[in-house]
């Protein structure tokens, strides 16, 4: 091994070749690690080149400790004692001894203790090999890891993939948010985080052999720090009348663990995890979506958010048996308004629509969850899972619509009042057995049953002018009724599955699945402008469904390739009786699900993929028969029973590899999608501006879209800035039918992204994100509308730690979208944050934060999309500028 100095008496270069010690041959892609002797941080890492030899520069003066490794070979290590440029030690040739048998695990080693280990294809990162700040949490601890971003949602991304499930201790904490991991639990009480792909929750519950894995993170907790009790108050205040209050106590122990929160607050922060909000969202009730990534509140209008929970699990007997439940409270009130211009394109007669509306809304949600799983022995299992939820909900919703031809002549003008009261009840439960018959074969047999009812008390009062074409008033309508809807549904059905292992490399899964399901649906209106105001039923519907789904596997493995083709078939009943009407309708679907997968894994582990998926898509009994809801006289919808089933395709090509220790990815995907026969949208709109909807198949036009992107980020060394970038192309071709004609719609976007950043735990955090995007908009109705516009966005984000007590952030974002033909004005937002913190006492225990919001008050809420026809502009109200103070009290009194 050879030294040179580089920076004067500061800096160090090493260099050095590895070689098979029976013939002198070199070795390529050896790992090469140095971590700092006194408490074994990782500092540099490299691999050595097809020539055997390797290079690191710029190294501190100090003591290192030495690993060289290789999975077939025995790993060698030694300590270097460097203090002065001229102490570099100078060494022999470094030769690996062939182990005499196949690992299962490549160590990157310490003296003390592997700082990055993969055991398969599980990633284990040992915490205390990565330095963080004092009262530092998980996500901190996330971000120094190689390959891994955490952005300040609390979203996770490793090797250029999302990360769905965070786990604590291999289970679910607090159920599916999972932000109250990463956000709440202390990094200096972890032992070891792992990173793999993992069956999602759906998929354990269900037994279900064919579902999709899930990149997941399992926290583990060190021996010692699993007992006692940890937690938080934050109190805080502000202008405009902007509060937050929040506070969580955990205690734990070696088998058992109790957690409780609850969060009051108006500024956007409720608490919830990323898939929180379709349990806490509601549409079919006027319910704001409240968006849960990182508890943040997204959605349109001012919330106000009271939310609670606890959790417990505990393992009993020797962890055979494992019992988990939890339980949460949300109240939330949102309230603002939305204004929408909504350019309607027709073959001759393209209006534009200008919506308002105003809106209060209350949404209270009880839900319990418990899950109970069960090692009778070595060969069974069983999984319980119940769930239960109750909801209650109020809307308040005003409009003010108008319409205008493109002469400026009206078409049309209404007003409407929209009151609904709702109550909701439902509840899920799986039972799974799982036995083992060998070590090579298993069978699954899953039980599954739920019900749901809800009940909506809903007042309208409508106003409909219509206009002729020499803007004469043509036709009113008025609406005043109130209408009592019913809604249950009752569904239930099992699943086996039987899994066979033929040797080491070939596999075989055959899974049966029936479903019976029956939904009544009942509606009573009552018109209040009569002189009787007795109800009359207006709709009774009856829907009873038999699934019968038949699914097999054939899966090879090998050490570098992995094929799998599965095949499924469905057959499926619906029979709908209308009371109302004397009328039943029956019909029968047979549905295909081909499936085919090929992978091949190269020796350093990156991968070339191939996925094919077919599947039919049936009409679902909305489209063949929807349950009338008049809430809307402008916009009509009626079924089509003629429908036939479409088929989708899809084939995806892939590529990764990611170099953990250069922190090196790649990753580059296509996507093309082909429909035949698709169900589409067939609108008929009058001169007045009255639109029918019912659906219709594609019979002369394949729908077709393609998406790709190319993901490179790696590590600039000489100067350590982090830089991700993320270049894709994706188009759409979709159609539907405009007053009987065909409308083909095109869309492509050309997407460029570009993220600097640098970071030292101690010091800063500093990240900045460049991206553009270019978008084409065609009909072929109406030429005239077409559109072609750029937005840029630029994100910059500083965190600085001016001393151990001192935090200081400024972060910001910049919006701009260029006008189009049909929009003229151009939107541009500047959004700019600061706060600064200080820790007080011994601990530090206590904080002190100033937080200034949205300083240039231009937060303004906009969206801009394309449907079919329609091509729409949002605006809405939105948290604006506002000032806080804020105290943080956190309680640690885990282990020793």
């Amino acid at each position: 091994m050879s030294n040179r100095k580089l920076f004067a008496q500061e800096h160090f270069e090493i260099r050095g070749k590895v070689v098979d010690s029976a013939d002198n041959a070199p070795l390529s892609n050896v790992s090469i690690t140095f971590l700092r002797s006194k408490d074994s941080i990782l500092i540099a890492s490299t691999r050595t080149k097809e020539d055997g030899s390797f290079s690191i520069k710029s190294l501190v003066l100090g003591n290192y400790l030495l690993s060289v490794s290789h999975l077939r070979y025995t790993a060698y290590k030694t300590r270097l004692n460097v203090t002065i440029v001229g102490s570099i030690p100078t060494l022999e040739l470094i030769k690996l001894e062939r182990k005499s048998i196949k690992l299962e695990e490549v160590l990157v080693k310490s003296k003390k203790v592997a700082a990055i280990t993969l055991k398969g294809d599980t990633l284990e990162f040992q915490a205390d090999s990565f330095k963080v700040r004092e009262n530092a949490r998980v996500e901190d601890l996330l971000r120094q890891f190689p390959n891994f971003e955490v952005d300040k949602k609390g979203n996770i991304t490793a090797n250029g993939e999302k990360v769905k499930r965070v786990l604590l201790e291999g289970e679910e904490f607090f159920g599916d948010d999972p932000t109250l991991v990463t956000k709440n639990i202390r990094a200096d009480i972890v032992e070891k985080i792992q990173l793999y792909d993992g069956d999602s929750e759906q998929t354990q519950l269900g037994g279900n052999n064919f579902g999709k894995k899930e990149k997941t993170v399992n926290v583990t907790l060190k021996a010692n720090k699993k007992n006692g009790y940890f937690g938080k108050l934050q109190v805080t205040g502000g202008t405009p009348k902007i509060y937050d209050s929040q506070a969580m106590l955990n205690s734990f122990s070696s088998k058992r663990k109790l957690a409780g929160y609850g969060i009051l607050s108006n500024n956007g922060i409720t608490g919830l995890g990323w898939e929180d909000k379709t349990n806490f969202s509601n549409n079919e009730f006027g319910i704001d979506e409240v968006d849960g990534s990182g508890g943040n509140f997204e959605g349109k209008g001012i919330p106000t958010v009271k939310t609670g929970g606890a959790h417990f699990d505990e393992n009993f007997v020797a962890k055979k048996y494992y019992i988990n439940a939890n339980y949460k409270i949300a109240d939330y009130n949102t309230r603002g308004f939305e204004n929408s211009v909504i350019e309607n394109i027709q073959p001759d007669n393209s209006f534009t629509r200008f919506s308002k509306e105003e809106f209060n809304t209350n949404n209270l949600r009880n839900k319990a969850d418990l899950r109970i799983k069960m090692a009778l022995d070595s060969v069974n299992t069983f999984n319980l899972f119940l769930e239960g939820l109750k909801s209650k909900n109020n809307v308040q919703s005003m409009f003010s619509d108008s319409s205008i031809r493109q002469s400026g002549i009206k078409m049309n003008e209404s007003q409407r009042d929209i009151y609904l009261n709702g109550d909701g009840s439902s509840f899920n439960g799986f039972f799974v057995w799982n036995r083992k018959f060998s070590p090579l074969s298993s069978i699954s047999i899953r039980l599954n049953s739920s019900n749901a009812r809800a009940e909506t008390e809903r007042n309208l009062y409508a106003k409909n002018l219509f206009y002729n074409l020499s803007d004469e008033e043509d036709q009113l309508i008025r609406l005043n009724e109130r209408r009592f809807n019913t809604k249950t549904n009752l569904q239930y059905g099992g699943k086996i599955a039987y899994n066979n292992q033929f040797g080491k490399a070939i596999t075989l899964i055959s899974e049966y699945e029936l479903s019976l399901q029956q939904s009544d649906n009942t509606t009573e209106i009552s018109n209040i402008d009569t002189a009787s105001s007795v109800f009359h039923t207006a709709m009774k519907y009856k829907l009873k469904q038999a699934t019968h789904k038949l699914r097999a596997s054939f899966e090879y493995s090998q050490a570098h390739i992995q094929m799998k083709i599965a095949p499924g078939i469905e057959l499926n009943q619906q029979d709908q009786v209308d009371f109302f009407n004397n009328n039943n309708l029956n019909r029968k679907f047979v549905n295909w699900y081909p499936n085919l997968e090929a992978k091949y894994i190269f020796p350093r582990k990156n991968r070339l993929l191939f996925n094919y998926n077919g599947n039919t898509v049936q009409p679902n009994i909305s489209q063949v028969q929807p349950i009338q809801i008049n809430d809307d006289p402008l916009n009509v919808f009626v079924g089509n029973p003629l429908l036939k089933p479409a088929f989708k395709q899809s084939f995806n090509l892939n590529y990764r590899d990611y170099m953990l220790m250069e922190d090196k990815t790649i990753l580059l995907n296509g996507l093309y999608a082909v429909e035949q026969h698709a169900i589409v949208p067939k609108i008929t709109t009058d001169s007045v501006g009255k639109s029918i909807y019912e659906f219709a198949n594609l019979s002369e036009f394949e729908q077709k879209s393609f998406d790709s992107y190319l993901i490179y980020s790696f590590r600039l060394s000489p100067i350590d800035i982090k830089i991700n970038s993320d270049v894709g192309y994706s188009f759409a071709q979709t159609a539907n039918y405009i007053n009987e004609l065909l409308n083909e719609n095109k869309v492509q976007r050309l997407n460029f992204s570009l993220k600097f950043s640098k970071r030292n735990p101690e010091k800063y955090d500093i990240s900045i994100l460049f991206n553009t995007k270019y978008n084409t908009i065609k009909s072929s109705l109406d030429e005239n509308l077409n559109a072609n516009y750029w937005t840029y966005l630029i994100v910059p984000e500083f965190l600085f730690y001016p001393s151990k007590r001192y935090e200081l952030s400024l972060n910001g974002t910049y919006d701009y979208q260029e006008p189009i033909n049909v929009f003229s004005k151009k939107f541009e937002r500047c959004i700019v944050n600061f706060s600064t913190a200080r820790s007080f006492f011994k601990n530090q225990n206590l904080v002190v934060r100033v937080s200034a919001n949205d300083i240039l008050n231009q937060n303004k809420g906009f969206s801009r999309s394309v449907n079919n026809n329609l091509i729409v502009e949002n605006t809405y109200s939105s948290i604006g500028r506002n000032f806080s103070l804020g105290l943080i009290w956190e309680i640690n009194k885990m282990g020793n």
